[in-house]
């Protein structure tokens, strides 16, 4: 289920073949079981996200669809804001930054009914370094040997690795295009 497209979801969820709790239980544990080494999440709350999915399975019985990413998992980078969920832009000085007010793409995905999973890692201030076998963003899916491409490499793993239906992120000079090509997903700037 959790390798299936943004519209193939849509569907399954239209036609409640799968709720959006079911949906997020399954990304959950693809997380739980691969996240510990790849480190492309930085920050997920189960119990927020029990209640997102909660309240959107309730809509859809009651059938009042928010919109066309109703119930649908994404994944969101550091580098952009979600009210009350810690946004560290993969920078210490920020590791407390929790904002009140959600970036404008975001305040979309909620209204096109998306629920924001997580934040993906991000490098410092989305910065593009060079990474080494010690210093590095997130682990590549290719395997350790490789680099993942700095950035917002952590919304490009998160998705090859089936973290989230869909990502957004920030290009800051490259951040998310290098990340997606040695990544082998596709980027849309």
């Amino acid at each position: 289920m959790i390798e299936r497209t943004v519209c193939d979801l849509r569907q399954l969820i239209a036609a409640k073949e799968v709720t959006a709790s079911q949906l997020i239980e399954a990304y959950v544990e693809q997380i739980n079981q691969h996240n510990s080494h790849c480190r492309a999440i930085e920050t997920i709350s189960e119990t927020r996200l029990s209640i997102l999915s909660s309240v959107a399975d309730q809509q859809i019985e009651k059938q009042e669809l928010v919109g066309p990413l109703h119930g649908i998992p994404v994944l969101v980078d550091d580098l952009v804001d979600v009210a009350n969920m810690r946004s560290a832009y993969g920078c210490v000085a920020y590791s407390d930054n929790v904002p009140d007010v959600s970036a404008v793409s975001v305040r979309r995905l909620h209204e096109a009914g998306a629920i924001v999973l997580g934040k993906a890692t991000t490098s410092e201030l989305g910065l593009i370094h060079e990474e080494t076998e010690h210093d590095f963003v997130c682990r590549s899916f290719w395997g350790d040997n490789y680099i993942t491409g700095g950035g917002a490499s952590g919304v490009a793993i998160g998705l090859v690795q089936h973290f989230a239906a869909a990502a957004i992120s920030v290009d800051t000079g490259g951040n998310v295009l290098l990340p997606a090509a040695l990544n082998g997903v596709f980027a849309l700037k």
